[in-house]
């Protein structure tokens, strides 16, 4: 692990936890910055960058995508499944990737930042 990861990795932590202490029911599963970067990570590691840049349909989806965390968590999952067939071929690369990393949570995500 890099040290900019480690460093990341160690605020969030403590970014969840200051949230756990002044709001002891909230239940915290993700971070909209983290989120994001994660999608635009996969997104220029596929080679898609040049299209997201292009800010045509490509660009939309992924925004749509991006946009999920800002939604009330019920309709997270409807969304997303709404999102699915509109997904192109050369997306459902990145799909595929977010459905193995966040999957298991991807039914109760409730973000903060």
């Amino acid at each position: 692990m890099e040290t900019a990861e480690m460093a990341e990795e160690f605020f969030a932590s403590a970014a969840w936890q200051a949230i756990r202490q002044l709001y002891p029911r909230a239940t915290v599963k993700g971070c909209v910055f983290h989120w994001n970067q994660r999608v635009y990570r996969k997104v220029v590691n596929e080679g898609l960058a040049t299209a997201y840049a292009a800010n045509g349909d490509k660009f939309l989806f992924l925004r749509k995508l991006m946009s999920l965390p800002y939604l009330p968590s019920e309709h997270i999952i409807p969304a997303f499944e709404h999102m699915l067939p509109q997904a192109e071929e050369v997306l459902i690369i990145i799909i595929t990737y977010l459905i193995i990393i966040y999957g298991i949570h991807i039914n109760s995500m409730v973000f903060y930042c």
